[in-house]
């Protein structure tokens, strides 16, 4: 099994009893399929940034679920014969990361180290100086006499 994203709108026209069947009928549709529903999150009334089907406003309604990628085309069927449902997108989730171990606290640096390391960042690289063209001439005069 996969775990997918399903994100999507509802129209805005419906009551609360409504727009409640009409959840209740995108989980029927995962678990109608062999899936399962790992969590949803409650609609979201949005304005949205164009019209989509002369609606200026949409309930954003998310669900997570694990679902086999044979039966993915399916659902989409179900999901696009639900007239309620405006537009909708199914990604492809990673599973949750396991949280990163928490770091231990370093020892403090003995003397002799916070010595060196003092050392190393108080030495400034030295500035080469320019040589003019001349002195590079004869410098390779000497090279060449030898």
């Amino acid at each position: 099994m996969r775990r997918y994203e399903l994100s999507y709108l509802i129209s805005p026209d419906l009551s609360e009893e409504e727009l409640k069947n009409t959840l209740r009928a995108m989980g029927d549709f995962v678990l109608e399929e062999g899936g399962k529903t790992e969590r949803a999150e409650d609609p979201v009334r949005k304005r949205l940034a164009y019209p989509i089907k002369d609606n200026s406003e949409a309930f954003l309604a998310t669900m997570y679920l694990e679902l086999e990628p044979k039966k993915l085309e399916s659902l989409e069927k179900k999901i696009k014969s639900n007239s309620r449902v405006i537009r909708y997108l199914i990604l492809t989730s990673a599973p949750a990361k396991p949280a990163a171990p928490r770091r231990k606290k370093l020892p403090k640096p003995t003397e002799e180290a916070e010595e060196t390391i003092k050392g190393i960042t108080e030495e400034k690289p030295k500035k080469s100086e320019k040589i003019g063209l001349t002195e590079i001439d004869e410098k390779i005069e000497e090279i060449l006499k030898e």
